[in-house]
């Protein structure tokens, strides 16, 4: 371990996960706020020094003949993702933009990728000293304003504008526990900000709890010590299926070129259920109940929103909502959204709002690659063409009317 580093001992980590555990439970606006310590251990390189611009392709991830669309959630992202599923975690602000919550069974709903995504065409990873998307911005203020436990792992807390959802939860938490009473102090679980890194942060003052761990070595700890989480994170719960495909590959006796069958992780959408039989047409196309000029979400399902505006937009209780909603929807009156190779769609979001794209296929493990013609700089007539991706939980969500807005529509 290097000297600038700490790590908790077996005893006192079990002690911290138990407090951890008891203050999730007490929560009801709990946020995990990740940095790129969170996906050092798949494989993606901390790159957030060297990005970007609108053309920007994701950096190779630590293994040079790895691609980072492969990188597989670690075991950190399992175990937040069954706290989403136990209840115990309500909304996950991310600063990367690799997916991998996503791949670990986080619904798109319960997301907030404030920097950009690799995964959704309408949200372009943000230059350091970029402008944030105003949507996902003003998401981010309504929880910063509410957030009673967050969970600062993988990030050096260094000064983005993003960590300030720390510091106000911080400052909001220790004025209540400064206005309870005695009994109050010594019998109730209080919320604040709960950092885990290896080093020390310039924020370690405002930590309620301060956790000195790997990450995986905590999410181990936490599957061990919290009730049914392993058998949440070692059962089917995430959204990726192994296949079995064949690949070219190269007899390295004959230097022929010959087909093998090898393993391949894929995510398709999770629309399996019922009342969903009928959302999906053929292969890649599918009924949503969405504007299809817009993108915008139907009324009917916003009024969920409007007639209980403390409702958190991914809590299991909102999307039960939804379900029940959208089962009662006329098929007839839902929009088709066609992804086949060479349908023509539209973006509906962000900074290229409007922007005429091409599906031309889709990566290995099942995302939609989408051919974008984007201007080469804000108000250039000049146009080049980008390839975008759209991660397949994004049809999951579409289906289920559970975002306010698809990242694209088709061009009619």
């Amino acid at each position: 371990m290097e000297k600038h580093e700490y790590e908790d001992s077996d005893e006192v980590l079990k002690e911290k996960v138990l407090l951890l555990h008891r203050m999730l439970q007490s929560s009801k606006n709990s946020v995990a706020y990740t940095g790129a310590g969170i996906s050092t251990g798949a494989g993606v390189d901390d790159y957030a020094s060297g990005l970007q611009s609108a053309s920007s392709t994701p950096p190779i991830a630590t293994d040079a003949l790895k691609s980072p669309y492969t990188c597989q959630p670690t075991l950190c992202h399992k175990v937040l993702s069954a706290c989403y599923k136990k209840g115990l975690l309500h909304y996950w602000l991310q600063q990367n933009h690799d997916g991998l919550p996503q791949k670990a069974g986080v619904p798109q709903c319960a997301m907030n990728e404030i920097h950009g995504s690799w995964y959704d065409c309408s949200n372009p990873v943000v230059h350091m000293s970029g402008e944030l998307r105003a949507d996902l911005f003003e998401e981010f203020q309504a929880w910063r304003g509410k957030a009673d436990v967050v969970l600062a792992f993988g990030t050096s807390l260094a000064g983005m504008n993003a960590d300030s959802i720390c510091s106000e939860t911080a400052d909001r938490q220790r004025a209540i526990f400064d206005g309870a009473s005695p009994v109050e102090k010594s019998s109730s679980t209080f919320g604040g900000v709960v950092i885990c890194s290896l080093q020390k942060t310039t924020r370690d003052d405002i930590a309620a709890l301060r956790i000195y761990s790997k990450l995986d070595r905590l999410a181990a700890f936490m599957m061990r010590e919290i009730s049914g989480m392993k058998e949440i994170v070692e059962g089917s719960h995430c959204c990726g299926e192994v296949v079995k495909v064949q690949v070219a590959d190269i007899d390295q006796a004959t230097h022929t070129e010959i087909m093998v069958e090898v393993n391949r992780i894929v995510y398709p959408p999770n629309i399996n259920e019922t009342y969903l039989h009928n959302r999906k047409i053929k292969d890649d196309v599918f009924l949503v109940p969405y504007d299809p000029k817009t993108g915008r979400r139907f009324m009917e399902l916003n009024q969920i929103f409007a007639s209980n505006p403390s409702l958190n937009k991914g809590s299991e209780e909102a999307r039960e909502m939804l379900k029940a909603k959208v089962r009662q929807l006329d098929v007839s009156t839902l929009t088709k959204l066609d992804l086949r190779e060479d349908s023509e769609v539209k973006l509906t979001l962000g900074p290229h709002t409007g922007d005429e794209g091409e599906v031309v296929g889709k990566q290995n493990e099942g995302h939609y690659k989408i051919r974008f013609k984007h201007a080469l700089k804000p108000g250039s007539k000049l146009k080049a063409p980008f390839e975008r991706i759209l991660g397949t939980w994004w049809i999951e969500a579409a289906v289920k009317g559970e975002v306010e807005m698809l990242p694209v529509v088709n061009i009619s």
